[in-house]
């Protein structure tokens, strides 16, 4: 063998070691999701035995192989204190929420207040965005509508908002959320950020201001500010009582001279 052929077996033996370190790399990022599926095949086929796990690690690793996704970033960190504090609180807030919701569908019924507010998180990761997002969709009377990546800003469906310091106190409470994730997943610098808020250092993400943070008004406040502005309401054929400055007679007032209507025989 001559030289050139030696030193040409030698970068492709090179360059497949690093393809392979490369794969190795890959499934251990990768493995969480791949148990994460199996762990829902099982769910799905409510058997959770051997086989039928290990035939949904086969078809998880199918799915991942053939539909390339853009890798999960972990942080190799799990605290496992704040976990159970987060477990504690969700367990918490779902009850809680539960009961809310409960009444307010019987105290408002379909009048019930709502709001779309937008909540910029510290985090840019789509792991933590995910996480944030699921954790506050899971709790009832909210869920996410839309997701703006580039700014990691969450755009959810919020019940029961009266106004600007509602949706304030809403924006808190998915930061708090946030904040109790990233002491558990949370990459040092994010941990860091939150001591530095925690302490007075750092001030939290600036929130943006929407139109939809303020709550939409009922159909019955609607009507009654219809009614005494003189316009009327259209749902019930009411045309209002006009507007004498604008030139609308509206029904008029027999008495005061109005068109009105005439009386039947």
């Amino acid at each position: 063998m001559s030289t050139a052929d030696s030193r040409s077996a030698g970068r492709r033996w090179r360059h497949l070691r690093a393809r392979a370190r490369q794969r190795r790399r890959r499934f251990v990022v990768e493995l969480p999701l791949l148990v994460g599926m199996m762990l829902v095949w099982g769910a799905l086929w409510q058997d959770y035995s051997a086989g039928n796990l290990i035939f949904g690690l086969v078809i998880s690793m199918g799915i991942v192989s053939l539909f390339r996704l853009p890798p999960v970033k972990l942080t190799g960190r799990f605290n496992v204190w704040w976990a159970l504090v987060f477990i504690v609180r969700f367990v918490g807030e779902v009850t809680v929420a539960s009961f809310q919701v409960l009444w307010w569908s019987l105290r408002y019924g379909p009048r019930v207040r709502s709001a779309v507010v937008a909540v910029q998180l510290r985090a840019r990761e789509d792991l933590m965005m995910t996480a944030t997002g699921h954790t506050m969709t899971l709790i009832p009377g909210s869920f996410v509508v839309e997701v703006d990546r580039g700014t990691g800003t969450l755009y959810m469906h919020v019940l029961n908002q009266s106004g600007p310091d509602s949706a304030e106190r809403f924006r808190r409470h998915v930061l708090d959320t946030e904040k109790l994730i990233i002491r558990i997943i949370g990459t040092p610098e994010e941990v860091q950020r939150v001591r530095d808020e925690d302490a007075g250092r750092a001030e939290p993400p600036v929130q943006p201001v929407l139109a939809a943070d303020r709550p939409r008004a009922g159909r019955a406040e609607s009507r009654a500010s219809g009614q005494s502005s003189g316009r009327g309401d259209p749902e019930r054929g009411d045309p209002g009582r006009g507007d004498p400055e604008r030139g609308d007679p509206g029904r008029g007032d027999p008495g005061q001279g109005g068109p009105g209507r005439k009386d039947e025989a």
